[in-house]
């Protein structure tokens, strides 16, 4: 896919270089790792942005699934346990502190999207 990639480049651009300048997103030095195959990340994301800056449209965005106040206090209250070294440990009042925590973590994600 790759070696398909850098064909269709050099067949519209004289060089990758040249390909880089007029799509300052792109990475000079990602673009060349990507195209040949020794890109050390998420080489298909990369694909996929190079693909679209070459057809001129927008790369597919993630979707992230919305994270529930309750999704973000499990989270965070067991890493707290975990590292937790109160002899009186004092739970309920700690998970009470985290969900509202979480609360606020859970509308600042809402206001992003």
């Amino acid at each position: 896919m790759a070696h398909e990639l850098k064909r269709a480049i050099l067949a519209r651009y004289k060089s990758i270089h040249a390909f880089c300048r007029p799509h300052p997103e792109l990475k000079r030095s990602t673009v060349y790792q990507v195209l040949a195959g020794k890109y050390a990340g998420h080489a298909g994301r990369q694909l996929a942005a190079i693909r679209a800056a070459l057809d001129g449209t927008a790369p597919e965005e993630r979707k992230v699934p919305p994270l529930t106040a309750d999704q973000i206090a499990d989270a965070v209250q067991a890493f707290k346990c975990g590292e937790c070294r109160r002899l009186d440990k004092q739970c309920a009042a700690c998970r009470t502190q985290t969900m509202r925590e979480a609360e606020v973590v859970e509308r600042l994600l809402a206001g992003m999207r």
